[in-house]
């Protein structure tokens, strides 16, 4: 047996590439964080290899476990509402949809069967032969915000239906020499001969003009001052 006297080897300097690694790691953690604090998950498919990717959001958007991997077609189907699956068809449809589109529809969540509602965008990407490669795009929780549009529309209507019951007129204007109306309640018939909307925006006419000749000048005086002292005030006029 020979005794080994001399050993060559050779190394490289790969400090760039790590660095560049960790610097990657840091990006794909930091937008994770960012599409879970903002409820924005991200999907991407490759049509060239049929090959779907869902971000750490979207399962939990869908209510789904990331381990097992992005679930068939079928299975996440199942989970949007029957009223809106079709639509969705459609604009998931890249061969016969739009380059990019948008669109809400409701899912029923898969582990804790809520309902939500939800925002989604996409867009079609092509090689430069024109050919379709891929199809991306994210999706927003957007269930609070519809929830306060909801509790918003049922204040309104709650407010109407109150402001209707209300003796006389309500109603919100511009200072200014029209008394441009922004608002008027249903009590505006009554009280005027007119309907609501025909003081909108002066559009059949405007405020100014039923009120009494007489009365005009003494009526924006009185404003004027109240406004000027920032007091309420009261005002008996007529009108024609």
């Amino acid at each position: 047996h020979g005794t080994a006297v001399e050993f060559q080897s050779f190394g490289l300097d790969i400090t760039d590439q790590i660095t560049a690694e960790n610097e990657r790691e840091v990006l794909l953690h930091n937008l994770s964080d960012a599409q879970r604090i903002a409820h924005v998950g991200s999907w991407d498919w490759d049509i060239i290899t049929n090959q779907e990717t869902w971000s750490d959001e979207l399962f939990r958007i869908f209510g789904r476990d990331p381990q097992l991997g992005v679930p068939p077609v079928s299975e996440y189907e199942s989970q949007y509402h029957p009223d809106d699956l079709e639509r969705v068809r459609e604009a998931l449809n890249w061969q016969t949809g739009a380059d990019k589109f948008t669109i809400e529809f409701r899912i029923t969540r898969h582990d804790d069967q809520a309902q939500r509602f939800l925002l989604m965008r996409g867009e079609l990407l092509h090689d430069d032969d024109k050919r379709t490669i891929h199809f991306f795009g994210i999706i927003m929780d957007i269930t609070n915000q519809k929830n306060s549009e909801a509790a918003l529309r049922e204040s309104r209507r709650e407010l109407e239906t109150l402001i209707g019951n209300l003796p006389g007129m309500a109603y919100r204007c511009d200072n200014d020499e029209n008394w441009t109306m922004r608002y008027t309640s249903q009590g505006c018939q009554d009280l005027t001969g007119y309907a609501p909307g025909d003081f909108i925006e002066n559009r059949i006419i405007s405020y100014n003009e039923i009120i009494h000749p007489d009365d005009r000048d003494l009526i924006k005086l009185k404003v004027k001052q109240a406004l000027e002292k920032k007091q309420p005030f009261e005002l008996t006029y007529r009108i024609n």
